[in-house]
């Protein structure tokens, strides 16, 4: 049986390779030059595909070529999407600051991941390598995916659907164990016939049709504990079918999302959550004051490549934070006054914040806090007392 190739899951790879914040990690974990010849390899790649479809059906070498190529490149799309995660919870790569505050983690973190690039970029070579021995030639290049799916009813628990481009028509019968949904690259997706799913617990959507959330929104019961929505570029704010999950809801990201534009005054009921990432929205420009009720919530990830303009007031009533990120703020000299409320704060990552010239004194009163990390912040010249930068 022909091994299916991956055309498009190769597309997808470059384009996130291509992306502003992958090229910012490489250069802060000092692999941007492997990104670049990763990049250059797998688009060589790509031109000989086609030529690989044809003749993996007559030769058992070319066919082993393509499992290895889509071993590699489903680790590479792993790889890219850790970098992601990483760079929304933790701001990337920071300056570990303090005389008492640990650094380990960070740089072990670091070493791990440079060390999985220069391992992908090696394979790849190997891969690239075997191009000419195989006498695979150049051609177009092509995306081919399926254009409906329907699947019967099952006792799934879990269903990934990814990389599907031409993807426009999905059927899911009777599923009522189902409790993990994932759905990425799939933006031609518009009809959704879904089942009420009582199970449904954790929902990932990635690049597709606002409907598709709002879809699902409705088909769930009142049974969603983590939502997490990135690249929806129609969506210009929560859907008001996800308030009933006001009981359960415990995990809410929103990343890269366009035209979002608005965060709904309702987001103050989701009184469970105690996890929030906002990040890569250009057209946000403010934050809900009702957000100030998220009592529970524990942490906290702003990134203000948002537009937003000024730190929310309300973030020192947060007092159950313990983890809180807030990057590429350039407003603010110094760090908000609220923070010093948070008495049980036990981490705190500012990154990229290139107007940051001085730590206050009184971030010595945030008695909990162990873990305090600082990434490029380019004016930063006076640190607080006892607090070394290294």
């Amino acid at each position: 049986m022909a091994e299916q190739i991956p055309f498009n899951i190769i597309a997808d790879v470059l384009t996130k390779l291509g992306s502003s914040a992958i090229q910012q990690i490489g250069s802060a974990f000092g692999v941007a030059k492997e990104l670049t010849k990763l990049t250059e390899k797998l688009d060589a790649i790509r031109g000989v595909l086609l030529d690989a479809e044809e003749k993996q059906e007559k030769s058992h070498a070319v066919k082993t070529w393509v499992r290895r190529l889509k071993d590699v490149v489903y680790d590479a799309d792993d790889l890219l999407d850790d970098f992601a995660t990483h760079q929304l919870q933790r701001g990337g790569v920071a300056r570990q600051v303090s005389d008492f505050f640990s650094s380990s983690n960070q740089l072990v973190y670091r070493f791990k991941m440079s060390s999985r690039v220069k391992n992908i970029k090696e394979e790849v070579d190997e891969i690239v390598k075997e191009i000419d021995l195989l006498k695979l030639v150049q051609g177009n290049i092509v995306h081919r995916e399926l254009t409906s799916l329907r699947l019967p009813p099952s006792l799934l628990s879990q269903l990934d659907i990814r990389y599907c481009g031409d993807l426009a028509s999905l059927e899911l019968h009777s599923s009522p164990l189902l409790s993990s949904l994932d759905i990425r690259n799939c933006p031609q997706l518009t009809s959704l016939l879904f089942p009420p799913s009582p199970c449904l617990e954790k929902l990932y959507l990635c690049k597709v049709k606002e409907v598709v959330l709002r879809e699902l929104m409705l088909a769930t019961a009142s049974s969603l504990e983590s939502v997490s929505v990135e690249s929806i570029d129609d969506l210009m704010s929560l859907p008001d079918e996800l308030r009933q999950h006001v009981s359960t809801l415990q995990t809410l990201k929103i990343w890269d999302c366009s035209r979002l534009a608005t965060i709904p005054r309702w987001i103050g009921n989701l009184t469970s959550l105690t996890e929030l990432g906002i990040g890569y929205c250009p057209e946000l420009t403010s934050l809900a004051q009702e957000m100030r009720s998220l009592t529970n919530l524990r942490s906290l990830s702003i990134d203000y490549s948002c537009g937003l303009a000024s730190s929310p007031n309300w973030i020192g009533g947060l007092t159950s934070l313990t983890d809180l990120e807030i990057c590429s703020y350039s407003q603010l000299t110094s760090l908000p006054k609220e923070l010093r409320s948070l008495g049980i704060l036990k981490s705190l990552t500012i990154h990229d914040w290139s107007g940051l010239t001085t730590l206050p004194d009184w971030i010595g009163s945030l008695t909990s806090l162990t873990d305090l990390e600082i990434g490029p912040c380019p004016a930063l010249t006076i640190t607080a007392r006892g607090i070394v930068l290294f």
